[in-house]
């Protein structure tokens, strides 16, 4: 994967036309890292003719994949819930990938947040630059890729909800106040607010694992973890068969 990814990378500064001094390599990582949690929104890479190769990424989560589908915007904050899978993870491989090929971040706020990540190469004992390049971005994808499954999982296995069958990516998006699927069992705001507790334990518990206790002062983590502990169920969520299910307490 790692070799392959070097060579998409050097076919594009090869062969394609350069607009700023950088190459489009957008569709060759949407190919190689897309998943249901996060998808490559842009990416523009800059040759290593000069200096050193420098990769930017823009990377969205669900709520950018799910925007076109229309939101009942009911909530005020960082993040959103439907995020998590990919949020979480993410921001635990970015300060765990300091020094390792990463060299800038930032989280953009719109409609939507995005996670801008910059990676250089830099030549070594084990290959050039671009080979440096591509290491670098494939283990950081892929690390972010192992602890999103972990959350899941770990979810999945939770000795209160896990035994419900929950469509998780489905469930956050209504906390999101997307529409939610017609075959998405109806939950009541008391089942919803255990649910969303335990989305919040694991993610929780995810950082803490993976994280060193320097890490998790990042002030990346420590955003997320004060966002984490103070999210709430909605007041109503929408199903597309049904008007709304309206809050019971």
């Amino acid at each position: 994967m790692i070799r392959h990814l070097e060579e998409q990378l050097r076919t594009a500064c090869e062969t394609q036309v350069r607009i700023a001094g950088m190459v489009d390599v957008t569709g060759q990582m949407q190919v190689a890292f897309n998943t249901a949690d996060r998808t490559v929104i842009r990416a523009r890479l800059r040759p290593a003719d000069q200096s050193h190769p420098l990769l930017i990424v823009v990377m969205g989560f669900r709520s950018h994949m799910l925007a076109p589908f229309g939101q009942v915007k009911l909530r005020h904050g960082s993040y959103l819930p439907c995020d998590i899978p990919g949020l979480v993870p993410g921001m635990a491989a970015v300060v765990s990938h300091y020094d390792h090929g990463l060299i800038a971040n930032a989280m953009v706020r719109g409609d939507v947040i995005r996670l801008v990540l910059g990676f250089e190469g830099v030549p070594d004992n084990r290959g050039d630059a671009l080979n440096s390049l591509a290491r670098s971005v494939y283990r950081f994808f892929r690390r972010w890729h192992e602890w999103t499954e972990v959350l899941l999982s770990t979810v999945e296995r939770d000795p209160v909800v896990g035994v419900w069958g929950t469509d998780w990516r489905e469930f956050l998006a209504g906390e999101s106040g997307f529409m939610v699927m017609p075959w998405f069992r109806p939950m009541t705001y008391a089942e919803r607010a255990v649910a969303l507790e335990r989305v919040v334990v694991a993610s929780k518990v995810l950082l803490s694992s993976v994280l060193n206790s320097d890490q998790l002062t990042d002030p990346l983590i420590r955003d997320v973890m004060g966002w984490l502990s103070d999210l709430t169920p909605l007041p109503q969520v929408f199903y597309e068969a049904e008007e709304s299910e309206e809050a019971q307490t």
